[in-house]
């Protein structure tokens, strides 16, 4: 690309890709369009991402400035599930709230076996020790996070949890949702809040009807303030809900 007179390289897209272009070392000036897991600070690379921890950290400011007190984090078994809870937590305590609780979920078919079963998710958990992160981004240990816990296991302060935060794709929180009626009554009292993971542009009535009462995370171009924007926006990418955030990108 150098030899070809290119001073500048816009991406690439994909996470993977982006941490080979670290690797090679390149002197070129770098506008990445995602961030790798363990960021590093080089004067020629910049990273613009739509990244689910700044999303985290924008929830728990949310979630807080309305008057919640007792969260618990919902996150999916994996490292993505791990990062959210950790900064969540760490945004949520520099807030001065409490301890958060954390409870992790499978695959899609184990959510499909505990709705069958009648299972149900209770809301209960276990608390999240937030770990110090770098200036560079990295995060010096990961919170340890368990499997599904009991009713008898830990709960907020010893009070009942007042706010859910989901990370969950469509499929999952299908299942999620109804799960944790299931298992605590409409009447919780605990308020259900999702990461724009969730959210399912071309999602029929009755999966609308379902989420009844959710409160999602969106980018603003996409939570409706502004329909003129919004409608362009689909536009340009044909009506594909999941591409619409690349058009805030540019």
């Amino acid at each position: 690309v150098q030899q070809d007179g290119a001073s500048i390289v816009v991406g690439p897209l994909l996470k993977n890709n982006v941490e080979e272009l670290l690797k090679s070392n390149t002197p070129l000036n770098v506008l990445a369009l995602n961030q790798p897991e363990n960021i590093e600070n080089r004067v020629n690379i910049c990273y613009f991402a739509l990244s689910p921890e700044d999303e985290a950290r924008d929830a728990a400011r949310h979630i807080r400035d309305q008057g919640k007190q007792a969260p618990l984090v919902l996150i999916p078994r994996s490292s993505l599930g791990d990062r959210v809870a950790n900064a969540f937590a760490q945004e949520w305590q520099k807030l001065g709230g409490g301890t958060v609780l954390q409870q992790k979920f499978g695959s899609t078919s184990e959510l499909r076996a505990g709705v069958n079963g009648g299972s149900g998710i209770a809301l209960t958990g276990s608390p999240i020790t937030p770990r110090a992160t770098t200036d560079s981004g990295m995060t010096t240990n990961n919170p340890t996070l368990q499997t599904t816990p009991t009713d008898d296991q830990f709960t907020n302060n010893g009070g009942r949890v007042d706010a859910v935060y989901i990370v969950a794709t469509p499929g999952e929180i299908a299942f999620i949702k109804p799960m944790i009626a299931m298992r605590n009554g409409s009447q919780s009292g605990a308020t259900l809040y999702a990461s724009s993971r969730s959210a399912q542009g071309t999602a029929g009535p009755d999966f609308r009807l379902e989420m009844e009462g959710l409160q999602y995370s969106e980018i603003p171009m996409l939570a409706g303030g502004n329909l003129p924007l919004m409608q362009q926006a689909l536009s340009a990418v044909n009506n594909d809900y999941s591409l619409a955030r690349m058009y805030a990108m540019g």
